[in-house]
């Protein structure tokens, strides 16, 4: 291995790719070797190509025992760096497992429930249809469940661009993982991969290409695809704003679209504008009629979790960072006293207040929104309070009874 004559860490030397010595270890004997003679202040450098750590090398490459070796003495982290993809190691770890062992519920990280493999399900609605958000054709109220039978059975396209095209094949490999639904529209992830909205589609908020939907001219009854989803970028969890929308897909990456005011899309639309702030401004009463990527902070994070509300947004990523970004004037992007005091936030900002707790999911109302940690807690935000706060739950009379009970006995009651 080449050595710096100028560095006591001369193993550590990187060729002009980023990558190290460390990198390339495959044996525990190497990589202990490596560690005591300086390489341990490189243990989380970067790789140009990927973005990989020599722990990212090694899990990747099955090399278990290097992965040890820098985890005990190297002072490596599981959880971070996250690669170009938005990977952190034990992402890489948990795939190559997925390959080689069948997939349960067990492997199921409580930040990424949202994206393992579920069963399709049929999706029912029922209620008021004056806002042609139903999905079944009615326009009237709907006093009981009926089956949305597009979703049931939906295929991709003929062309996977056709964003028209509604044609479906009979076969079992159909049915929505997940599906939300708000005041004016509907949004369903299929199982192929696609995404299918149907409501009023003024504003945008569809994603649909028809300006006639997009002005508000036209409905859409029954579910329709959206472009630019399917087999090559799969929608694995979606969320339905009053006016807005927000997916996420199988690689991580976040889309929204519809109403931009607020910032409640994550992005401004004047790309090429000098002052963010006044981008925003001028984009108060503008749209985004189609999907697009939410970059920013989330540029090589991994999304798992999105929650869209009236004017604002929520979304969780792999390493159980919360970021929120649109409306903040009651508080409910939860950025409490961290010197974050605009009324609008147009472009994702991490919860510093959850860290260093990871977050597994969110939920966001009109004003105020609620979390869950993987220590299962629950913290709320918003209604004039930005602190997130831990919701504190009573406790239950049997807790009692069963702590009374074992005190007074040896057998445990369950």
């Amino acid at each position: 291995m080449p050595r710096s004559p100028s560095s006591s860490s001369g193993d550590a030397r990187a060729n002009r790719w980023g990558v190290t010595p460390l990198h390339l270890a495959s044996s525990p004997r190497r990589a202990a070797r490596l560690l005591a003679r300086g390489a341990s202040s490189i243990v989380a450098d970067v790789d140009a190509e990927s973005g990989w750590t020599p722990l990212h090398r090694a899990l990747h490459r099955g090399h278990l025992r290097v992965a040890a070796v820098l985890l005990e003495r190297g002072g490596a982290s599981l959880h971070s760096p996250a690669d170009h993809r938005g990977r952190t190691p034990l992402d890489l770890l948990t795939a190559r497992c997925k390959r080689l062992l069948p997939w349960t519920s067990a492997w199921t990280s409580p930040w990424t429930s949202q994206q393992r493999e579920a069963t399709p399900c049929d999706v029912y609605s029922w209620g008021s249809g004056v806002n042609f958000q139903l999905g079944t054709g009615a326009v009237d109220d709907a006093p009981a469940p009926r089956r949305l039978d597009v979703l049931a059975v939906a295929s991709p396209a003929p062309d996977d661009d056709d964003e028209m095209s509604d044609a479906i094949i009979h076969h079992s490999g159909g049915g929505v993982l997940a599906v939300s639904c708000s005041k004016f529209h509907g949004l369903a992830a299929c199982a192929d991969g696609t995404l299918r909205a149907w409501g009023h589609g003024r504003g945008g908020r569809l994603g649909l290409r028809d300006a006639k939907i997009h002005d508000g001219d036209e409905a859409v009854l029954l579910p329709r695809r959206v472009r630019g989803f399917g087999v090559r970028r799969r929608v694995v969890t979606v969320a339905a704003g009053k006016h807005h929308s927000l997916v996420a897909t199988d690689d991580g990456e976040c889309y929204a679209w519809g109403l931009a005011a607020d910032g409640r899309l994550g992005y401004v639309l004047e790309d090429d504008a000098a002052d963010v702030a006044a981008a925003a401004a001028a984009a108060e009463t503008g749209s985004q009629p189609t999907p697009r990527r939410v970059r920013g902070a989330l540029e090589r994070r991994r999304v798992v979790a999105v929650a869209a509300s009236n004017r604002y947004s929520v979304v969780v990523t792999s390493d159980g960072e919360a970021f929120s970004f649109g409306c903040n004037a009651r508080g409910q992007l939860g950025h409490g006293q961290t010197g974050i005091q605009s009324a609008h936030i147009a472009t994702p900002r991490a919860i510093e207040q959850l860290k260093p707790r990871r977050v597994a999911s969110v939920s966001a109302a009109k004003h105020h929104a609620v979390a869950t940690t993987a220590d299962g807690a629950a913290w709320q935000w918003g209604r004039g309070d930005s602190s997130a706060t831990r919701v504190r739950f009573p406790a239950r009379a049997d807790d009692d009874s069963s702590s009374s009970s074992s005190s007074s006995s040896s057998t445990t009651v369950r």
